[in-house]
């Protein structure tokens, strides 16, 4: 017979159950967003203002968590490219223009940037 005061088993530490909360749903959202006053060289010497749109697809529990990791995601690629960083880090802001919840059945719709010049405005 075993004795079970002395044995390996009794200094084993005790299994206690734990419960952990269900993970809340994770969903995709499309984000738009808007930046505006960058100042570019204009390609004629001349200082020009320009604004920008751009899509971001981002999965997060909620909108706001969505928005703020659109925005992250896009300022880590604008500090990741010496071709933007030139651009985008002295000047200008960046806004959430809108946001979308998107299907399962859609794919990502992470765009490009699609420029206007600031004088003119955004073309409808």
């Amino acid at each position: 017979m075993v004795d079970v005061e002395n044995s390996c088993l009794s200094q084993m530490p005790e299994i206690v159950e734990t419960r952990h909360a269900r993970p809340a749903a994770v969903l995709r959202f499309a984000v738009i967003l808007r930046g505006e006053n960058f100042v570019t060289d204009g390609g004629e010497g001349e200082p020009e203002r320009v604004g920008f749109y751009v899509v971001r697809t981002a999965t997060a529990v909620d909108q706001a968590t969505a928005e703020q990791s659109a925005l992250f995601d896009l300022e880590a690629e604008i500090l990741s490219r010496p071709s933007l960083k030139a651009y985008f880090a002295e000047t200008g802001t960046i806004a959430v223009e809108e946001v979308a919840l998107l299907d399962d059945d859609i794919d990502d719709s992470n765009s490009g940037f699609i420029f206007y010049r600031m004088d003119e405005g955004p073309r409808a």
